[in-house]
């Protein structure tokens, strides 16, 4: 197994710990928990006192069992008692989850241990390996070598000791009519005198085959086991019932259910029990897109056939599928091309000497050199209805073709066909930032088309609802304006950037690229930034551009007057805008509390000022702050400041008064524990403070750390250990959830 290492609390915290603990702090452990020495040797305690010196490298904690790791050597312990199951003398251990077996290794052999009576297994093996083969059986056991056996991690024995092998087929089915596809593993035991398949469920035999032997599905779904008897391949079901009897030289599983026979006098397809091609053919195929057309060649003669109808046609090698199930291919006297529908008639005559493409297009070519186009494949397969001499794709794509008939330019769509018919003096080009096909005709009129072959209107798709009364358009110009839905009137200016709508705080605003101020529209269309504008961020890639934050019944942002360079604290309640402070800031942040939202407004100088709108007391403002911790979890905010770190209330109120020198939370065990951890000033002791804000632990610790981050070998949170470790000059022990210590041993020097 890997060997992790451990994370220590400071490069020399922990000291050597004396072999008792100190009653009057002790409490006993569900299970064991382990304590590290300055030499980074492990060892354990029960709470009340030490079960195990410290002689570990490294650990890894089960609910019930504890590996460890000595000289390089493995063991188990009891999780509960620490008594030793096995002492650390295995190459590797592996316990399985919540099973009652590990796996031991020593050199190259493998054996297993029961955990609950103890007992190692006599009998050595050269693999041991998991599988899945079924829902009573997530995970079975396999120990192989000469003789092999199949065990649950529950310690069950569900294949006994055998001379042979263990493998796992799994078999398919159709389950419903919806055409769902069930699938079902098998385990089967091989010997030398035959092969036994088993229920994934009872593990009871479902059937034996005398001198068989199975071979493998080649990866192929299918319903059926390939076996080989006297050296022949056939084909079982799961009741032991063959299908296709062993007398071919081999099989191969292909999709949709198909089977490729091969005999001495050739090779044949076969499917659901009926052989569709017998063995005589030089080669057989199927087609990857329809499950129903198959193929045949002998000699120079292709012939597709339908697998549900008595229907075949020939062809010149070289025919392939069009359209889904027609065949495109020459005829077998004259080589000239057609197309035929599988299980129908010709739907193009053979009468064309030669065809071009892919990729762009499948072209049918005339005597006389003209092209015609294969239709795509949401249009009806039929003749060609236009002839050209070229065609271009537009844009990099093969969905919109140019086609060009002398000096005549017409528009195909592989979706909706001849969209304009060559016509002379068109001009067709792509419109790379639209991403639009655009035809200037004639006449002077300009047309345009989308990928799909429909008409567009550039105009019309920059059209955009933002609210029941207001939706955006595009200028001639590419800019954007807002609409009066009902008048169908401009409102305001046009914006070059962006004009988009923000739900939470139920306006629209309006962008220029370049500028660092943007516009504010109600719902409504009502200008709202006549004097005052609002700050756009300089760096908006992710998120909204425009920090708007509601809090109550009214809305927050930074804005600016045209003559100040800086920017104030703003306030939109009942649609006026105004300024709550000097114009000293240079940007704003929202960030989230536990129950209220945080304004963070950075000064010209680089320190912040917070606010929080209390509704009870109205805005309530901390200034100079030089840094902020904020968590969702946290009702309130930590705030370094010019004297230190102290913790406030989410309405700022100070809940401490020590100007920490740091604060920061500890969490463990997938956040089920945390607490703020406080570092003095002057002593750079540590203690814990509860998220509640609250005192949990005086100022007297050399360190504090969440458990799970200093012993990582932790293997299931199901694992019960206390959450907090720390060390002093005097001890080493564990916390507990409200800070309470509940074990320390002495610590002393060599």
């Amino acid at each position: 197994m890997m060997m992790r290492s451990i994370t220590r609390i400071g490069v020399a915290a922990l000291l050597l710990v004396q072999a008792a603990a100190i009653p009057v702090h002790a409490a006993a452990f569900p299970t064991i928990q382990p304590y590290v020495m300055d030499n980074e040797k492990i060892g354990f305690t029960n709470g009340e006192k030490v079960v195990t010196p410290p002689i570990y490298d490294s650990i890894e904690q089960y609910p019930r069992y504890v590996v460890v790791t000595a000289a390089g050597k493995k063991g188990i312990l009891d999780a509960k008692t620490g008594k030793t199951i096995i002492p650390a003398a295995w190459d590797s251990v592996e316990i399985k989850p919540d099973g009652n077996i590990a796996i031991v290794q020593k050199g190259g052999w493998f054996q297993y241990l029961d955990l609950a009576t103890q007992q190692l297994s006599q009998k050595k093996f050269v693999g041991a390996h998991t599988y899945f083969l079924s829902d009573a059986y997530p995970d079975v056991v396999v120990m192989g070598g000469e003789q092999t056996m199949m065990l649950a991690p529950s310690g069950k024995v569900l294949l006994p000791l055998f001379a042979g092998k263990i493998s796992f087929v799994d078999l398919y089915k159709v389950a419903d009519d919806a055409g769902e596809e069930k699938r079902m593993r098998y385990a089967i035991a091989s010997t030398a005198d035959q092969l036994t398949l088993y229920d994934p469920v009872t593990m009871q035999p479902k059937f034996s085959l005398k001198k068989a032997e199975h071979l493998p599905q080649d990866g192929a779904k299918s319903a059926y086991i390939r076996v080989r008897v006297a050296g022949k391949e056939g084909l079982v079901d799961s009741n032991g019932n063959y299908v296709l009897e062993p007398k071919y030289k081999k099989l191969a599983f292909w999709n949709h259910g198909y089977v490729q026979v091969e005999s001495e006098t050739g090779i044949g397809l076969w499917r659901n029990g009926k052989m569709l091609a017998e063995p005589r053919f030089s080669d057989v195929g199927i087609e990857s897109g329809t499950k129903e057309v198959y193929s045949t060649k002998d000699g120079q003669t292709v012939t597709y056939h339908a697998a549900d109808k008595a229907w075949s046609y020939s062809f010149r090698p070289g025919a392939e599928i069009v359209h889904g199930d027609h065949v495109l291919g020459q005829d077998l006297k004259t080589g000239l091309y057609g197309v035929v529908k599988v299980g129908g008639e010709v739907v193009i005559p053979f009468q064309y000497p030669r065809v071009e493409g892919p990729p762009a297009a499948r072209l049918l070519v005339r005597q006389d050199g003209k092209k015609g186009l294969l239709p795509g494949y949401e249009l009806p397969m039929q003749e060609p209805q236009f002839w050209f001499d070229t065609l271009t794709t537009i844009g990099g794509s093969y969905s919109m073709l140019s086609i060009q008939d002398g000096k005549k330019i017409g528009l195909y769509s592989e979706r909706k066909g001849l969209l304009l018919p060559p016509q002379e003096n068109r001009v067709i080009h792509y419109e790379q930032q639209d991403g639009k096909v655009k035809v200037s005709e004639p006449d002077g009129t300009t047309l345009y088309y989308g990928y799909d072959g429909n008409p567009a209107d550039p105009g019309k798709e920059f059209q955009r609802h933002l609210t029941d009364q207001l939706r955006t358009s595009e200028t001639s110009d590419k800019k954007l304006v807002l609409i009066d839905r009902k008048t169908d009137q401009q409102i305001g200016k046009s914006y070059s950037r962006a004009l988009y709508y923000d739900n939470a705080a139920d306006l629209v605003i309006g962008l220029d690229a370049g500028k660092d101020e943007a516009d504010l529209y109600t719902a409504v269309g009502q200008l709202i930034t006549n004097e005052i504008k609002v700050r756009v961020k300089e760096d908006s890639q992710e998120g909204m551009p425009v920090v708007l934050v509601k809090m109550n019944n009214a809305v927050y942002s930074i804005g600016k007057k045209a003559n100040q360079s800086g920017w104030a604290l703003v306030k939109l309640e009942d649609d006026q805008l105004t300024a709550l402070t000097p114009f000293v800031y240079r940007d704003i942040q929202a960030r989230m509390m536990k129950d209220q939202t945080l304004l963070v407004l950075t000064r010209t100088d680089g320190k912040q000022d917070l606010w929080v709108d209390t509704k009870e007391q109205g805005m309530i403002k901390l200034e100079g702050a030089v840094s902020i911790q904020t968590f969702p979890y946290l009702d309130g905010v930590l705030v370094e400041s010019e004297g230190g770190w102290d913790a406030y209330s989410s309405s700022l109120q100070r809940k401490t008064s020590g100007n920490y020198r740091s604060m920061q939370v500890v969490e463990n065990y997938g956040e089920k524990n945390r607490a703020i951890l406080m570092q003095d000033q002057k002593s750079g002791l540590y203690g814990l403070l509860s998220i509640e804000l609250s005192p949990m632990t005086p100022l007297v610790y050399e360190s504090i750390r969440a458990t799970d981050h200093i012993f990582l070998q932790v293997r299931s949170e199901e694992v019960a250990s206390p959450p907090f470790v720390f060390t002093t000059k005097q001890h080493f022990g564990y916390l507990d959830a409200q800070g309470k210590e509940l074990f320390k041993t002495n610590r002393v020097t060599k």
